[in-house]
């Protein structure tokens, strides 16, 4: 996927990962608008983030998704669920 300007359409709060005395590891979703291969696309992207005192870092390039591959991930999600019994 080549790097395009990108629109941001909304970003959600940040969901808390993990919590230790040093730092917190959150990560952030948003929805944008990518140009890809010159067609617009709407686009997930979620990334994790590290917070400390000083300062915040993403810890990777981040992930994006369309619509129907996030939906696919979801029933992915869900078909796994039945081999998980608590």
């Amino acid at each position: 996927m080549a790097n395009f300007p990108e629109e941001q359409i909304y970003e959600y709060p940040p969901i808390l990962k993990r919590k230790t005395f040093t730092k917190d590891v959150k990560y952030r979703i948003r929805i944008v608008r990518r140009l890809i291969d010159g067609i617009p696309r709407i686009l997930f992207e979620i990334r994790e983030y590290i917070v400390t005192e000083k300062h915040a870092m993403f810890t990777e390039k981040g992930f994006y998704f369309t619509l129907d591959e996030l939906n696919n991930l979801e029933n992915v999600i869900k078909d796994s669920k039945k081999y998980f019994r608590n």
